[in-house]
Formats: C-alpha cells, structure tokens, sequence
C-alpha cells in the first residue's frame, strides 16, 4: 500500500490503516491513557475494594489502605490504616500487592510525563516511542498481579483475615487483638 502525503499535516505521514495521521494517532494514544491514568488514580485513592454485607457476618470493609469494621449488629465502626502499622504485621502476599500497586502508579505516572513530553513538544520522539509502550506494558502488569493476589485472596470471605498472618511473631496491639476478637465472634457464631 502506498502512503500518500497529506498538506494540512506537519509530519505528511499519513498511516497506511486509513484516513488517520499518525499525529491523530498520538492524540488517541494520549486520551486513553490519560482515561486509564485517572482511573488507576482513582483506583490507588479508594479505601475500600471489598465488603461484605451478610447478616451471619461483621461488616468488612478492605481496601489497599485501610480496613473497617463492626460487630455483628453494631452501629460502631472501626477503621484501622493498614500502611501505618508495622510491616511485620502484614502478610507477604499484602505487601506484594501494595508494592505492585505502587510501583504500578509510577511507571503510569512516569509514561504520563513522557506522554505529555511527546504530545506538547514533539522532542525525544525515538527515544519515548519504545519507551511508553515499555511502560505501559510493566504498569499494565504490575497492576494485573496486585489485583488477582488481591482477588484471589478476597474470594471468599473466610479469608479476609489471612493477609493479616504473618510468618513473623507478631506483639500484642491493635492488629492481633481486632483479628482475635474476628476468629472468636466466627467460633461463636458457628
């Protein structure tokens, strides 16, 4: 196919897929990302991913950053902010999902900048053309591993507790004694 020159465009490319420039394709590439760079914002920004409602059990709320709950038919909530204990508290799976998170945010961040770069100023068009597709594709994929560790391990209810065991002794605190005060109210509600 051969590629035919358009005058109304700076670069008079115009793509071989059909009546789009490439400098129509950079601005669509920019808007979904900008779309997909809001929503992980949001995302990364929401206390809470999972709750249950279930009359059997207390209300949970569980998210990347904090945990709320209440006892069975109580009107009092308790929220604890998971990134303000200590590390040892977590489990590892938790703090692997947490660091992909992380470390998801800043490569979209990071391919943002580069995006902007590209799309304003039109500099280092080599250079950011493998690069953001390298890092969209890493975010892309920290993002898919945080989040099946986190379904995998919020898929049933039972085991919203589970990423509060640690392999490491653990000292008595608010952590251990709401996980307690869990395990005993199921034991007896059993």
């Amino acid at each position: 196919m051969r590629l035919t020159v358009d005058d109304n465009h700076s670069d008079g490319k115009r793509s071989p897929e059909g009546c789009m420039t490439i400098g129509h394709w950079r601005t669509v590439s920019f808007i979904f990302f900008f779309i997909c760079c809001f929503i992980h914002l949001v995302s990364f920004g929401t206390p809470y991913w999972y709750e249950t409602t279930t009359d059997q059990e207390e209300y949970i709320s569980f998210g990347l950053w904090a945990f709320c709950q209440t006892a069975f038919y109580s009107t009092d909530v308790k929220c604890e902010r998971i990134h303000t204990g200590r590390p040892s508290q977590l489990s590892f799976e938790m703090r692997a999902f947490q660091t992909n998170m992380t470390l998801a945010l800043i490569a979209n961040v990071m391919t943002f900048v580069l995006y902007v770069v590209w799309f304003c100023f039109g500099r280092g068009k080599g250079t950011i053309a493998y690069l953001t597709p390298a890092m969209n594709a890493f975010g892309g994929l920290a993002t898919v591993i945080a989040v099946s560790v986190f379904g995998g391990y919020f898929s049933t209810d039972a085991s919203v507790l589970s990423l509060f065991q640690s392999s490491t002794p653990q000292l008595p605190g608010e952590h251990t004694t709401h996980a307690a005060i869990i395990a005993a109210k199921r034991y007896w509600n059993t």
